[in-house]
């Protein structure tokens, strides 16, 4: 979504040069904290070792989502809600109006962050407690709390005083 927002960002404010280095910069960055975190949740929290032997089945998730079906549920709200809040207010708020490209290159990296705290410490509670499924669902409460506090809070109207 973030990819979308800097083309309708690029096209609305006419920074075609600075958009054209951005995004395919984003991308390879961003995507390789994504599948570096990917690999650490398979690892830490998989079903089973056959998922994350070799980089190829760190692409093909499939299986995975065969023996947890539930996962493709938890997938899917995530995909409608990204989307309902772009358009809620990214298009419908009007704030692509109000952006620069720049400005959209760092928001997702807080999400980095609390990754990369939720491997840390979900990898310590999976070596203490011995048991992968209560650090996954600590870990899941915290993240989405964190989540919608961030999300409420990056919605809210500025107030003067």
């Amino acid at each position: 979504m973030n990819v979308v927002k800097m083309v309708i960002v690029m096209v609305e404010t006419k920074t075609w040069g600075k958009g054209i280095s951005n995004i395919p910069f984003f991308i390879v960055h961003y995507g390789f904290f994504a599948l570096g975190h990917g690999l650490f949740v398979l690892i830490l929290f998989g079903p089973g070792k056959q998922y994350y032997q070799g980089i190829l089945a760190a692409f093909l998730l499939a299986p995975l989502f065969q023996e947890q079906p539930l996962m493709m549920l938890g997938l899917a709200g995530l995909l409608i809600h990204h989307f309902a809040s772009f358009l809620t207010h990214f298009i419908g708020g009007g704030e692509y109006k109000e952006k620069k490209v720049d400005d959209l290159m760092f928001p997702p990296y807080g999400r980095v962050i609390v990754l990369h705290i939720a491997i840390l410490f979900g990898g310590i509670l999976v070596e203490i407690a011995g048991e992968p499924i209560w650090a996954l669902v600590v870990l899941v409460a915290v993240k989405i709390g964190i989540d919608l506090a961030v999300h409420i809070f990056s919605h809210m109207p500025v107030v003067d005083t």
